[in-house]
């Protein structure tokens, strides 16, 4: 089955869900992390981004390039993790630690956030991937996953997980299954004839699983 608009993809989205978007090293995730924009503030949703060392300005620097206009990230709420180049409103800094001090750290920043807000937040994360591969053990590995999970299901967001699966699989522990394990919807990013192309690989709700769309 094939839909023309990621807009009705991201509108059969449920408040609570985790969504993990996988890209290879050489598909364009930009284009879709614009389409989430776009869609978000249309419907007036507040966007959150964690910037993970810099994964947002990489974004910016690729739609600069590919011609897009960038007013977007004059508002972007960001918060900063680790990494030099600032991009939109930094909310919360911190550092890259053992995961320990790291998520610790995250959730002093986050729930003064979450309990504040008054519109459904589209919290959006950058480079987790790297989390991954900086962590010095599987026992730091596996309590950065016991993390995610434990902010899966908030009802006052619509989580998604950009991953590279081409870093994360030179892992080789498994990374990539659990954390779509954990997710309730997987959308594959690919490329068709020069288009990008979204493949949603799982999904609870029936009317999503297996749909592909064309950007």
């Amino acid at each position: 089955m094939h839909w023309k608009s990621s807009e009705n993809l991201w509108n059969l989205l449920k408040p609570g869900e985790t969504i993990l978007i996988e890209y290879s090293a050489r598909s364009t995730p930009f284009i879709v992390f614009y389409s989430l924009i776009q869609w978000a503030k249309n419907n007036d949703f507040e966007i959150l981004i964690d910037d993970i060392l810099d994964t947002l300005y990489a974004y910016k620097v690729q739609l600069s390039l590919a011609g897009i206009d960038l007013d977007l990230f004059s508002d972007l709420l960001v918060i900063k993790e680790s990494g030099r180049v600032e991009v939109g409103r930094i909310v919360g800094r911190m550092g890259i630690r053992d995961s320990a001090i790291y998520w610790s750290e995250y959730n002093k920043i986050m729930r003064p956030i979450f309990e504040r807000a008054k519109r459904l937040i589209i919290n959006i994360i950058l480079g987790i991937e790297k989390l991954f591969v900086l962590a010095d053990s599987k026992r730091e590995i596996l309590n950065n996953i016991n993390n995610i999970l434990s902010w899966t299901g908030n009802t006052k967001r619509i989580t998604f997980y950009f991953i590279n699966t081409d870093l994360v699989n030179t892992l080789g522990i498994g990374v990539l299954p659990l954390l779509e394990e954990l997710a309730s919807t997987v959308i594959n990013v690919d490329k068709d004839e020069g288009r990008v192309k979204l493949l949603i690989t799982k999904s609870i709700n029936n009317e999503l699983d297996g749909l592909e769309i064309n950007l």
